[in-house]
């Protein structure tokens, strides 16, 4: 199995435990220049025909990519595509939607996750979730409701979020964010910078 991931995703993914059989890399020729793995994972994926194309270069393995936004449709049927946002990976469930569940189960098993396959739609369901909670934190906010401070402090007390929509949204990245509330037809409001 060959990772392409960053030192948020290898931690968030791992746990910082080493696992034999996984290598993991930093940039996408490391990635398609290894020779004869079973699984692929770009969870720095970016949707481009050329990455897309070169992806398609690796099947008839299992390609595995962080694509939350954008479906199969929009990438290549063939590929799995996993919610693989900052925060996401942490936890014991990773959302994926594709066809090829063995191997792409078998490849999250060794970290101790468990795969919930979902319809193929933009954001799956936590990160979109998510998107709309910060999309009313944006509005009230816009709005002067409160202040961002307040609302980070809410949510994490009064719903037990590991962060408030504020915190979230640092992680996750306003780009991602903006890119994923456009698809689902509603926008940041407000949003130059997170």
């Amino acid at each position: 199995m060959i990772i392409l991931a960053d030192d948020v995703q290898q931690q968030e993914l791992t746990g910082g435990q080493p696992f034999t059989g996984v290598l993991f890399v930093s940039t996408f020729e490391e990635l398609v220049r290894q020779q004869a793995a079973d699984i692929y994972m770009d969870l720095q994926f970016e949707n481009t025909p050329s990455r897309i194309g070169i992806l398609r270069k690796l099947l008839p393995a299992t390609v595995v990519i962080n694509c939350v936004a954008d479906t199969l449709e929009d990438t290549d049927h063939r590929f799995v595509r996993v919610n693989g946002w900052p925060t996401f990976l942490r936890g014991k469930t990773i959302e994926a939607s594709g066809k090829d569940h063995d191997l792409t189960e078998k490849a999250f098993q060794v970290f101790g996750k468990q795969v919930e396959w979902l319809p193929d739609t933009p954001g799956l369901v936590s990160a979109r979730v998510v998107c709309m909670i910060i999309h009313e934190a944006f509005l009230s906010f816009t709005e002067g409701v409160s202040s961002r401070q307040d609302m980070d402090t809410a949510m994490k007390l009064g719903t037990n979020y590991p962060f408030g929509p504020f915190e979230w949204a640092e992680k996750i990245g306003q780009d991602r964010l903006q890119r994923l509330a456009t698809r689902l037809g509603y926008p940041l409001p407000g949003v130059t910078k997170v």
